[in-house]
């Protein structure tokens, strides 16, 4: 098994890194239609005090047995806390119908530069950049 080792001393493994890639596509082939746009629209909508229609949103992070751990495969721990967040808003995105939005650039880390700069070396890592 090929290994990749990063700058904050993790090591990728190839399984972790097809995996981070395979869940990304899904999330941006369900980000980029256009009933996203459409949700962003209504919540903005919502917030500016113009509210087209009530919006409903399912908070799955709370229900047990969403998401598993058969469901998920990297080994890193900081990579299947991301994929375990992934695989969450995924699933959410393709199986209940509400209005919850997937944005393309979701990853914030509010602040903290060391969680920065590991998420940028992990990234850098998965993605070969």
């Amino acid at each position: 098994m090929k290994h990749k080792q990063n700058t904050t001393t993790h090591l990728i493994t190839d399984r972790d890194q097809q995996r981070i890639r395979a869940l990304a596509t899904q999330w941006m082939e369900l980000a980029i239609q256009p009933v996203m746009a459409e949700r962003k629209r209504l919540w903005r909508a919502v917030h500016d005090l113009k509210m087209v229609r009530p919006m409903i949103l399912v908070e799955t992070s709370s229900v047990e047995g969403f998401v598993t751990t058969d469901d998920l495969v990297c080994q890193d721990p900081f990579l299947r806390a991301v994929e375990r967040n992934m695989v969450e808003t995924v699933r959410h995105a393709e199986e209940v119908c509400d209005v919850e939005i997937l944005l393309r650039d979701l990853y914030t880390v509010n602040g903290d530069r060391a969680r920065l700069k590991q998420w940028v070396e992990m990234t850098k890592a998965v993605f070969n950049v």
